[in-house]
């Protein structure tokens, strides 16, 4: 796979299986990021820390973004942490253009600006 224009530090763990549609075109990851197996990143994804600017004033304290395995994070969507580690549930979609500041539980999906959760994902009952 090539990557373009896409910025995964070394730092960064990346799981089995993992997945940068578009060869990553546009998509940012901060070092402090734990990606599990079998997760999808589409382009334009930004994955960082949402304290990192001058003059934030806030109480809370970046401590990294993991990323579930199975974790889809759509299009143009933006993972920011700020209060200690944020998580991406395992199974969980993080819909395009969504900007998420917040933890997550497993299987849910979660969109909007900013991201809220909008449902449980459907399982196929086989």
């Amino acid at each position: 796979m090539f990557l373009f224009g896409c910025d995964v530090p070394p730092q960064v763990e990346v799981g089995r299986d993992v997945e940068l549609l578009h060869n990553g075109i546009g998509t940012v990851v901060h070092p402090m990021t734990v990606i599990g197996d079998g997760a999808c990143i589409c382009q334009n994804v930004t994955i960082g820390d949402a304290t990192n600017w001058p003059g934030y004033d806030g109480e809370g304290c970046f401590e990294g973004v993991v990323i579930g395995e199975g974790v889809m994070v759509c299009t143009g969507a933006k993972v920011l942490g700020s209060d200690g580690p944020l998580h991406v549930g395992k199974g969980t979609v993080v819909g395009a253009n969504a900007v998420l500041t917040k933890s997550t539980g497993e299987d849910e999906v979660w969109a909007g600006v900013p991201a809220r959760l909008i449902r449980k994902k459907r399982t196929a009952n086989l």
